[in-house]
């Protein structure tokens, strides 16, 4: 039971270092957000603990805010000005395009004066949504939906969703138009590349347009063949966004294996970033782990492999299907 403890204690010490109120906190502490009046737009799986630790630095400096997250998600996250939507994830439906019009109107509202502070975390593509016109948003879910059981990676997953949306891919900027705004991410992409986390909302693709074949005419089907322009990374409406990534998978690959070490374990994390399918992923682990170089050291990794899902699929997420 002793290792179970010991493992258990590291994968606690990883969910730690990557709490959203911890990384905020420590961001917000190192490089301080400009300004007297704050405007918070929380968005993701860790929206509301994100918001609590900008909260807990910034205090009265708050003017206002909106945190959207997945049902269920929001804690105890309760404070007078600061307006709390549930939105729905993995799949964008209603609940998603009412985020997006709310959030597209708080950021219209920016008064004079007043700083944007934007918090990204992993299920922003889905909670917050505006379709291109002419495509539904039963529609978008549909494909949404057809893309997750396809096993397609998030980068992907993450190119469709912009190419049918107003405010993927940089195109949130337009309401922003120049103004001041620091944006905090948490990342759950290989490489926190800002224009992957949260489809990117304020950061247009280097490359755009590169889908597969298959996956672009999906894409021109749906949209009737109607053009999608993003800003470009230089476009003007974007000039006044500071980006930072304030937690990641190595943040909490650091944690577990110094927790792992402190309890008296030899520790590797031989990397990289776990991607691709399942079944692969899963052959590659147990080749190291069962091969001659494994010797007595706790293996330490992290990512998201892929899945395809059957017919008639189970319980558990991609992870769990690693396990």
């Amino acid at each position: 039971m002793a290792l179970t403890d010991d493992l258990l204690a590291a994968y606690r010490a990883a969910l730690r270092a990557v709490d959203g109120a911890v990384a905020v906190d420590r961001a917000l502490r190192c490089r301080p957000v400009p300004g007297e009046a704050i405007a918070i737009l929380a968005v993701g799986k860790a929206a509301a603990a994100m918001s609590r630790g900008a909260l807990g630095v910034l205090g009265e400096r708050v003017s206002r805010g909106l945190v959207v997250c997945p049902r269920g998600y929001a804690g105890d996250l309760d404070a007078e000005n600061i307006r709390v939507l549930e939105s729905s994830h993995p799949v964008p439906d209603a609940s998603s395009v009412v985020a997006g019009e709310a959030a597209t109107a708080f950021m219209a509202a920016l008064r004079p004066g007043e700083h944007l502070l934007v918090l990204i975390s992993g299920g922003t593509s889905s909670l917050l949504e505006l379709p291109v016109a002419g495509v539904s948003v039963e529609a978008l879910s549909a494909l949404n939906g057809q893309l997750l059981a396809e096993g397609y990676d998030i980068a992907t997953m993450n190119g469709v969703r912009k190419a049918l949306s107003r405010i993927k891919g940089g195109r949130l900027g337009r309401w922003l138009d120049g103004r001041p705004a620091t944006l905090l991410a948490i990342s759950d992409v290989p490489g926190n590349a800002l224009h992957v986390i949260g489809s990117g909302p304020l950061h247009p693709d280097p490359e755009p347009g590169r889908l597969p074949p298959e996956l672009a005419r999906r894409v021109r089907d749906l949209a009737g063949g109607r053009p999608n322009p993003a800003p470009k990374p230089n476009d003007p409406c974007l000039a006044g966004v500071e980006s930072h990534v304030v937690a990641d998978n190595d943040t909490a690959l650091t944690a577990a294996a110094r927790q792992l070490r402190e309890a008296g374990y030899r520790v590797d994390c031989p990397g990289p970033f776990l991607t691709g399918e399942v079944g692969d992923v899963a052959g590659h682990l147990a080749g190291v782990l069962t091969g001659p170089s494994a010797g007595d050291a706790v293996l330490v990794w992290g990512g998201e492999p892929t899945v395809q899902l059957p017919d008639r699929p189970g319980r558990g997420g991609r992870m769990h299907a690693l396990a």
